[in-house]
């Protein structure tokens, strides 16, 4: 019943920034542990992620991936699935640094 109750939310509110699918591998640090993610989806403001052991709802984190280092927020996370609120926007050149594929 909450993943249909967050589907309407979903088709309500819609998103600041248009997301792009992405692979990438990147980590996370949180109070001084490095978690490695696996980076699903991207936008400006966040990213959807996967990571064996995610950190808890609200955990404030450092994401680093190619050359980017940027603050966020956990703003949820399910099983092995998180997702990432930046503190800021990402510049153009951060996103495009994430974007490309390699």
């Amino acid at each position: 019943m909450a993943s249909a109750a967050m589907n309407i939310i979903r088709q309500l509110i819609p998103r600041r920034e248009r997301r792009i699918t992405v692979s990438l591998q990147a980590t996370l640090i949180c109070a001084g542990t490095k978690i490695p993610v696996h980076l699903l989806d991207l936008s400006r403001d966040g990213a959807l992620a996967h990571a064996k052991l995610p950190p808890a709802t609200n955990a404030i984190v450092w994401l680093l991936s190619r050359g980017v280092e940027m603050p966020a927020r956990i703003a949820w996370s399910r099983g092995d699935r998180l997702g990432l609120s930046f503190s800021k926007s990402l510049s153009d050149v951060q996103f495009k640094a994430l974007a490309q594929p390699y």
